[in-house]
């Protein structure tokens, strides 16, 4: 698996008046320190001094078989000279280069005051951007507390005297963890720096130690994939419903379809058959007004006939008029009336006639 690029690899770790050390730097090569040495040189004792210890300032996880409870206040007396205190330093540094090609380099360290009269050791913590700053004083004595505040704070640095604060500031500067996280972490930490932990492995311990070294999930992040996966389900359901219903529409619509091809079959012959009877009935329009203009010519011309007819008709009905007041018309009124009388003494005659003869023949009648 790639390493992370950007992350904090360990540089060099240093014991300044602890235990048996006067003061000591140790130079890591890409992260790793390899310590050399026979058995009881002090090679545990001097990893048990910085790591995890540096990082977490646990003094009661401090030794590696976790049977020495005192293992903090017996580093500190052995070595020790005089029954007044003793002052020590333990610390790492740590860089890396981030994502913009920056270097950066933090030092986390650990102070430790042993007081031989009351027989204990008090400690104080502290991170400082940079490389680690000088501990000691002009004379070469380890800085008091204070005067290590004061040095921190000089460097824009954080002082603690608490080692839960000082773990949680380190685990979110270091490795961007939460306190329950960077707990597990160390855990897994502790657990592997047993000198054992080689020799007997145990998968099913080895997998329940990394399991429990695993950061413990945010009650949000699992809140929301919960409903992440809830919503999930949801939308299953709505594509499965969503495709049965576009099932059902794709079913319809295929009935649809036909449908409409046959509606709109029906209504284009309709439509055809409109527009022949359309051309047709506009053929005859046509044809009509045609005819219509003929018969308008045909009336135009019997209309001028017809006026001048009449202009004709008043020419002889004043033709007449003159003729009946004129000598002429006047004689020819005599003669009708002379024609009638002499018509009137004809048919006078004629009845006088009959009668005579209808006398005579009364009058033979009687002589026989």
């Amino acid at each position: 698996m790639a390493r992370d690029p950007h992350r904090y690899r360990l540089t060099r770790a240093g014991v300044l008046n602890v235990w048996q050390y006067d003061e000591q730097v140790f130079t890591f090569a890409d992260g790793r320190l390899l310590l050399r040495g026979t058995n009881g040189a002090g090679k545990s004792k001097t990893l048990e001094m910085l790591l995890p210890f540096v990082l977490d300032g646990d003094k009661a996880r401090m030794t590696a078989t976790g049977r020495q409870g005192s293992q903090l206040l017996w580093l500190m007396s052995d070595g020790a000279s005089g029954t007044g205190t003793r002052i020590g330093y333990l610390w790492v540094e740590l860089a890396r280069v981030d994502a913009s090609g920056e270097a950066q380099v933090v030092t986390c360290g650990i102070g430790l005051r042993f007081s031989a009269g009351a027989r204990t050791v008090s400690t104080w913590q502290f991170t400082v951007p940079g490389a680690v700053p000088d501990l000691c004083e002009p004379d070469g004595t380890p800085l008091s507390m204070p005067r290590c505040k004061e040095l921190v704070d000089s460097f824009g640095g954080s002082a603690f005297e608490s080692p839960r604060a000082y773990k949680e500031h380190v685990g979110r500067l270091l490795f961007g963890l939460q306190p329950q996280a960077y707990d597990d972490l160390l855990r897994l930490l502790y657990w592997l720096r047993q000198p054992q932990v080689g020799e007997d492995i145990d998968p099913a311990r080895l997998v329940a130690m990394l399991d429990e070294a695993l950061p413990a999930l945010d009650d949000d992040a699992v809140r929301q994939v919960g409903e992440a996966f809830d919503d999930l389900a949801e939308h299953g359901e709505r594509v499965e419903k969503l495709a049965a219903a576009a099932a059902a529409v794709a079913a319809s619509a295929a009935v649809y379809r036909r449908y409409a091809a046959t509606v709109v079959q029906e209504r284009a012959a309709a439509a055809l058959a409109a527009e022949k009877e359309r051309a047709a009935r506009a053929r005859a329009v046509g044809q009509e007004s045609a005819a219509l203009e003929q018969v308008v010519a045909a009336l135009e011309a019997a209309e001028t006939e017809q006026r001048a007819a009449g202009e004709r008709l008043a020419q002889a009905a004043s033709r007449v008029q003159v003729l009946e007041s004129g000598p002429l018309a006047r004689n020819q009124q005599v003669l009708r009336e002379k024609q009638r009388r002499a018509s009137d003494l004809t048919d006078a005659a004629v009845r006088t006639r009959e009668a005579a003869d209808r006398a005579t023949a009364r009058a033979e009648n009687g002589r026989a």
